[in-house]
């Protein structure tokens, strides 16, 4: 019986369970991930500008055609990218080598 019973309270304590949800502003949820990941920003960034950049430029082209103007903005937005991605390496780098040269231990990799 005392078996049972114990079955009984636990399935009973599982249905009677809630979730505890945290809600959260979109700005928290900004400054966290801005927290954790200091180039995701970077990367925001250098996407809307390019895009205001190819905006803006697209209207006072001139007489290139649109198509080599597109060229020329996709070339532009990947050298934006490589940039930015050189940039996360190299903080990522020296956070590291500053954090081994304190003594701590380095973060986890993000995966």
């Amino acid at each position: 019986m005392d078996k049972d019973d114990a079955h009984a309270q636990a399935a009973a304590a599982i249905y009677e369970w809630e979730p505890v949800i945290e809600e959260k502003s979109a700005a928290q949820k900004l400054i966290q991930k801005v927290r954790n990941d200091p180039v995701v920003p970077l990367g925001m960034l250098g996407f809307f500008g390019m895009v205001g950049y190819g905006i803006y430029a697209f209207k006072h082209r001139g007489r290139m055609s649109a198509s080599i103007y597109l060229m020329h903005l996709r070339v532009k937005a990947q050298s934006v990218v490589v940039g930015g991605m050189t940039i996360a390496v190299a903080y990522s780098l020296m956070r590291d080598l500053y954090n081994n040269r304190k003594g701590k231990a380095p973060p986890p990799p993000v995966i």
